[in-house]
């Protein structure tokens, strides 16, 4: 049953009539609480009755409840029965790519950025880092601690476009970083707001952020503002991409192995599952009413079925898909089944490691198989991924 707002209408609704209506309005109301959410319904009843009634009576005023999602008594409830419709508000996304170095998170960003109304922040972490004088490469929990506030701020920053200072400053000279944000002419603080502001949407891909924990206790995603699309990948990939981009060698010229890059693989394959787990961990944590704004993806889903998944990623952020992006889907054909080539590139031992360092579950609740043998890595026939991976209830999971 569709409840009507009520609103003045001079001559045509007399006292009683109100009265009546707004009596039988409250109790569906109440109904509805006490379906839901009972232990609300004592606090809740005097607050929105009085409230909306006295304005209503008194005030002269219409009966709207747009203005509830700012009311100090956290109304939200009211939401479920007066949602705002599609055009009492313009649609503003705000996106955070939530990844780790080498898991297909330029893939994603350029899946949203591809949009022409999408402002795009190519990874703050990069500029953050140079703040603070870091390694790139090193992404141990530890050690990227000091790094995590500004870092969040500047992702907040920038979904305000009101990112300034030192950030910007180190954006505005970094060509290399601004064409991969396609703002290859943008050289000045008022320009770059210029470009912020003249897109309704804005999408932040960052590899650096430890834990979601940080974007979950902001404001903005408290207040339903922001969504998270946590990208994943299985492990061992991760690992074997790493090794080739960071040019990690196992072994001399004369097939002697290298202890201390055998030593650097299981760290950094550590590093990788502990912040697996972290997130995980983070993503339970959720409140129930805000775990509709996070969303995992796997990498090889995204890479090897974009026609499946880039559809049902704009479906989360709530917009249509743009033709360009279609466009962009189709040329990605050629590229279809990397999502499973590092197979073809690692060895069992290495692939081993990685497999012993990430435990059992983790596999499991992200869909990845391990395997026991080398015969296993190798043949295209056994299955890595599986279709039914075992994510804790209550966590959206893109399939």
């Amino acid at each position: 049953m569709k409840l009507r707002r009520l609103t003045n209408r001079k001559n045509s609704t007399t006292f009683s009539t109100v009265m009546t209506m707004y009596i039988v309005s409250t109790i569906l109301t109440l109904a509805h609480i006490w379906a839901t959410n009972t232990n609300d319904l004592e606090r809740l009843f005097p607050v929105v009755f009085n409230q909306r009634l006295s304005k209503h009576m008194f005030g002269k005023l219409p009966v709207e409840f747009d203005d509830i999602e700012g009311d100090s008594d956290r109304l939200w409830l009211w939401k479920r029965l007066y949602p705002s419709k599609p055009s009492d508000r313009p649609l503003a996304a705000r996106v955070v790519v939530h990844a780790r170095m080498r898991t297909g998170s330029s893939l994603m960003g350029q899946y949203f950025s591809e949009h022409p109304d999408f402002a795009y922040l190519y990874e703050p972490g990069l500029l953050v880092k140079k703040l603070y004088k870091m390694n790139e490469y090193n992404d141990s929990a530890s050690y990227l601690a000091p790094m995590q506030l500004p870092l969040v701020q500047s992702i907040i920053d920038f979904f305000n476009c009101t990112f300034e200072g030192d950030v910007l400053s180190l954006l505005t000279r970094n060509i290399w970083l601004r064409s991969q944000m396609n703002i290859k002419d943008l050289m000045t603080t008022d320009n770059f707001t210029t470009h912020c502001v003249s897109k309704r949407h804005r999408v932040v891909k960052t590899i650096r952020l430890s834990d979601i924990a940080f974007i979950v206790r902001t404001k903005e995603f408290i207040d339903g503002k922001v969504k998270i699309v946590h990208l994943v990948r299985d492990p061992r990939a991760t690992l074997s991409a790493r090794e080739r981009f960071q040019h990690w060698n196992y072994r001399t010229r004369w097939g002697t192995v290298i202890k201390q890059n055998i030593e650097k693989f299981e760290k950094y394959a550590t590093y990788y599952c502990q912040w697996l787990q972290t997130n995980l961990r983070s993503a339970q944590n959720i409140p129930r009413r805000l775990r509709k704004n996070f969303v995992i993806v796997r990498y090889e889903d995204l890479a090897d079925r974009p026609r499946d998944i880039v559809p049902k990623l704009y479906d989360f952020v709530g917009l249509d898909l743009h033709q360009r992006v279609r466009s962009m889907i189709d040329g990605q054909k050629d590229k279809l089944g990397n999502g499973l080539a590092w197979r073809r590139n690692m060895p069992f031992n290495r692939t081993s490691i990685v497999q012993d360092v990430c435990n059992d579950d983790l596999f499991r609740f992200y869909g990845y198989v391990k395997v026991d043998n080398a015969e296993q890595l190798v043949n295209g026939n056994f299955k890595l991924l599986s279709t039914k991976p075992l994510v804790p209830s209550g966590i959206n999971f893109i399939l």
